[in-house]
């Protein structure tokens, strides 16, 4: 009898065993199932729009986004951030996540910051901040860690803000087009706006360029490589089309433009 109960009871733990010692997701996979992240092109504009983060501790310093990298902060459990420059975000400033490493002792979070957020702020030719914020923990820790106390250091930082993600999240409808343009006679179609080159500086990084949406003439003058020119169309709705260039060469121009999906669906 004593055997047979064994035997019973060794199948029952072999049939339940394989569920209950499944591999757990690591961290850097549950963080990415947390947070949804933005995606960001040249000098900071945004192509796909992510999680906001509220900021709520102070101390992280930023950089300008048009820097191509973000300026690296550090902080550990139970600390105070210390800052090492001159531009922060404050307290209660939102910004975007656009990247996440996991490495052996730290979790490092990437940010800028949202611009769109801001909806007193008409400036679009200021690059955003741009940080990253590497959480310090103990050799070993993040591979045997509790998800949730991870979890409980990041949100002494940054909460995820709902409300500014939903609402931003609707405005993620563009398709991204590649841009090279030379100087023509007649303006080139990209989507439903036509574009034509008239003139470049390559000393300068300066272009002009004409645009053609609605039958009507938009006439971008003296504009600087990445930098955001932003312009509205009928069929695009309040859905900004977005031309970024990121090369001037000797009469042609290299970048890309955002569309409107509705716009293009038309």
């Amino acid at each position: 009898m004593i055997r047979i109960l064994f035997a019973a009871t060794f199948w029952a733990y072999a049939l339940v065993a394989p569920q209950d010692g499944a591999p757990q997701p690591t961290v850097e996979q549950q963080l990415r199932r947390e947070y949804d992240l933005t995606r960001v092109g040249n000098n900071g504009v945004v192509i796909h729009f992510g999680d906001i983060l509220i900021v709520k501790q102070a101390g992280i310093v930023g950089i300008p986004a048009s820097s191509q990298g973000y300026f690296a902060n550090s902080v550990t459990k139970g600390a105070r951030i210390q800052p090492e420059g001159a531009r922060l975000l404050g307290i209660g400033d939102r910004v975007y996540l656009t990247k996440i490493e996991v490495k052996d002792t730290q979790v490092v979070f990437s940010v800028q910051s949202c611009r769109a957020c801001d909806r007193s702020s008409s400036d679009y030719t200021e690059s955003p901040l741009s940080a990253s914020l590497a959480f310090q923990f103990p050799k070993g820790y993040l591979g045997i860690a509790d998800f949730k106390d991870v979890q409980g250091t990041i949100s002494g930082v940054f909460a995820i803000d709902k409300s500014a993600s939903e609402r931003l999240s609707r405005l993620d409808d563009r398709n991204c087009v590649d841009i090279r343009l030379g100087k023509t006679k007649k303006p080139i179609r990209f989507g439903d706006v036509t574009l034509q080159l008239m003139s470049t500086d390559t000393k300068k990084n300066m272009y002009s360029v004409e645009v053609l949406a609605d039958d009507r003439l938009i006439e971008k003058k003296d504009k600087r490589i990445n930098e955001p020119v932003e312009f509205y169309t009928a069929r695009g709705g309040h859905i900004t089309y977005v031309l970024m260039i990121v090369t001037v060469n000797k009469n042609e121009i290299v970048g890309y433009l955002l569309i409107p999906k509705q716009a293009a669906s038309r």
